[in-house]
């Protein structure tokens, strides 16, 4: 459970964070594609599970409808892209979202979906705030808490962590 709380909800939601400082919404959203191409080949190196065709065109359409939306029906609209840091935090996200995924189909079959989200989070925000804590409890962060942001954002812990992250000089 800690291993999903920590790739499904500390960092992928960091990453995301992360990626929209500097990445594009386009960029983003066509890196997003790679998610589901990342649980596939994932899935075939550790549980061993057979690529089938069908998958195989699925992943295939989902990446032209996705260009073909994204540009405008005109691929050479994809040439005014620019890589940036971003770019990587949300490949990054992708793919650690992949690996989210297919631990989630090993987790305990009594546990439904609804109880494992709610745990994984619950975990997660435990986790975040323990690192905001560990991390920034020198620089006042917890009378910046109580000061600038709501209780129930702090209790949250993600839009706090993205602040403190992102933000360490409005912080300080």
């Amino acid at each position: 459970m800690v291993v999903l709380a920590i790739s499904g909800i500390v960092i992928n939601n960091t990453l995301i964070y992360f990626a929209g400082e500097t990445s594009s919404a386009t960029d983003m959203s066509i890196l997003g594609v790679t998610g589901p191409l990342f649980i596939v080949i994932l899935s075939w190196i550790w549980d061993k599970s057979p690529v089938k065709p069908l998958q195989v065109l699925g992943l295939f359409s989902a990446c032209i409808g996705v260009l073909l939306i994204i540009s405008k029906g005109n691929i050479e609209n994809l040439k005014t892209i620019k890589p940036v840091v971003g770019n990587f935090w949300m490949l990054l996200n992708c793919f650690i979202f992949a690996v989210y995924s297919i631990l989630q189909t090993k987790a305990p079959k009594e546990l439904s979906q609804s109880v494992l989200l709610e745990v994984s989070a619950i975990i997660g925000t435990i986790i975040l705030l323990l690192l905001i804590i560990a991390i920034c409890f020198p620089c006042k962060l917890i009378l910046y808490i109580f000061n600038k942001v709501s209780i129930p954002n702090a209790v949250h812990g993600i839009n706090v962590s993205w602040l403190v992250v992102s933000n360490p000089k409005e912080v300080l």
